[in-house]
């Protein structure tokens, strides 16, 4: 198989339908035209990452579950690109959550990644260019900043997440609340001074931010009483339901 025949106008095409617009439909083109690739570019050998942002009840269900339903979707090889996408931490209301799995989870669609580096398809593409429409708002525009990788994954679970997204207080929340603790009182202006340099020496990052794995272990701990409250209460419903 030649290099043209190999990465054809049809698999650049598709694949820049998918960077432009990654609804299911062009997740299921480009799917079954990336399954004619070598398998060098239908596998990875690195965990992927995934941000998504869900709502305080979705997160529940999550947890309460065990596993979040998942469709052919974009992951990223790194875990930084993850934590930067679509503006990073979701706004105040939303859960942000990463969540990472390993090479042998998932079925790889096609690894964006290591095709967008190859020689031989970046010289399909020139070589295609005037075929493809809008080239400049997908492969041009996006390139392989991204690191995407295509998995379909039909389930995720809890224990593969990694960070947690959320929000600090102000710093004058903090201050007060240092305060209170340390000297049972409102911060007097001696303490406020001596606390602000306590922040500033800390490199405490105010405003929103990712939780380490460590963090979300320990979060983990502190909330299994509940989570096992929570499946016990699905399985009564589920009961009754079947019933």
């Amino acid at each position: 198989m030649t290099i043209l025949e190999c990465f054809s106008v049809e698999l650049i095409d598709a694949v820049n339908r998918w960077m432009i617009d990654s609804c299911p439909e062009n997740a299921v083109r480009l799917d079954r035209i990336a399954g004619r690739l070598p398998i060098e570019f239908r596998s990875r050998d690195e965990p992927v990452f995934r941000r998504v942002a869900l709502g305080k009840k979705s997160v529940w269900n999550l947890l309460g579950d065990e596993c979040l339903l998942e469709k052919i979707s974009s992951w990223t090889l790194s875990e930084d690109v993850a934590k930067t996408f679509a503006n990073g931490v979701p706004p105040k209301g939303e859960q942000g959550v990463i969540f990472r799995i390993d090479p042998t989870e998932g079925r790889t669609v096609i690894n964006l990644a290591r095709l967008l580096e190859s020689d031989g398809f970046r010289r399909a593409v020139a070589t295609h260019a005037g075929a493809v429409n809008n080239l400049e708002y997908g492969i041009g525009e996006f390139r392989n900043t991204e690191l995407e990788v295509l998995i379909d994954c039909k389930s995720v679970h809890p224990d593969r997440i990694v960070s947690f997204g959320g929000y600090s207080g102000s710093k004058e929340e903090i201050i007060r609340l240092a305060s209170l603790q340390q000297f049972n009182r409102e911060p007097a202006p001696e303490d406020q001074e001596y606390l602000e340099r306590c922040l500033s020496e800390s490199k405490f990052k105010l405003g929103a931010r990712w939780l380490t794995e460590q963090q979300v272990q320990d979060i983990r701990k502190r909330m299994e009483v509940r989570i096992d409250s929570l499946r016990l209460i699905k399985k009564i419903q589920n009961s009754s339901v079947d019933q």
